[in-house]
């Protein structure tokens, strides 16, 4: 009976099944027997026997895991170890190289902000001065420009992770075509919520903190200097 089906590449001869199935096979080769069925007869003796198994872990990081879990059962086992940790190294060095990708974008994006609100706040000094002249506070100004940056900072990190989102879908559609024609298995693309509203959200706080100073100089223009230069 066939259960499933996995895009993996496999010699012949070769079977993939689940551990309970594998442990029942086990029992029976060495003449165990099968549980009794359901109708209460004792289930079949064999004499067949098999070389090896191939156990699959869920990812590089259960490998070792799985190894312990089979030497539990009493299974001799082996696994590329120095292969699997060059992987993990060179994922991790990988990881490292797009953090500081990031970090060197955001330092970027904040310093961008920064500068457009400082160039609104030279541009607009006439409007903060008939604000001050009308008897709008320092915090009220303040308070326009932080909305600016908060807004600015909202759209910029929608557009900025929906953006990335499809991108990676697309990359991801490349490689998966390629691990197909490889008889590998495909990797899955997915946006958790949790994802989108750190980016959303970490846009958003770092637009404050971008703007919170252009904010603050524009709150402390005097209104009379502003008409005066205006």
């Amino acid at each position: 009976m066939v259960v499933g089906a996995v895009a993996q590449e496999a010699a012949r001869g070769d079977v993939l099944a689940p551990l309970p199935v594998v442990l029942a096979a086990r029992s029976w080769s060495e003449g165990g027997g099968l549980p009794a069925g359901g109708d209460g007869a004792a289930g079949g003796r064999g004499n067949g026997t098999y070389g090896a198994l191939f156990v699959v872990a869920r990812g590089l990081n259960q490998v070792d895991e799985a190894r312990q879990q089979l030497t539990g059962l009493g299974l001799p086992n082996e696994a590329p170890e120095n292969l699997i940790a060059s992987v993990l190294r060179y994922l991790h060095v990988v990881e490292l190289v797009l953090a500081s990708i990031g970090l060197i974008a955001l330092v970027i994006a904040a310093l961008g902000i920064a500068n457009a609100l400082l160039a609104a706040v030279r541009e607009r000094r006439r409007e903060i001065g008939v604000l001050k002249a009308i008897g709008a506070r320092d915090r009220d100004v303040r308070r326009i420009f932080l909305l600016e940056a908060l807004a600015l900072g909202l759209s910029g990190g929608l557009a900025g992770t929906l953006l990335g989102w499809a991108i990676a879908r697309t990359v991801g559609a490349v490689v998966n075509d390629y691990l197909s024609a490889q008889g590998l298995a495909g990797v899955t693309v997915s946006l958790p919520m949790p994802v989108l509203a750190a980016g959303i959200l970490g846009s958003a706080v770092l637009a404050l903190l971008a703007g919170s100073v252009p904010a603050v100089r524009a709150a402390r223009l005097p209104a009379r200097d502003a008409m005066g230069e205006a």
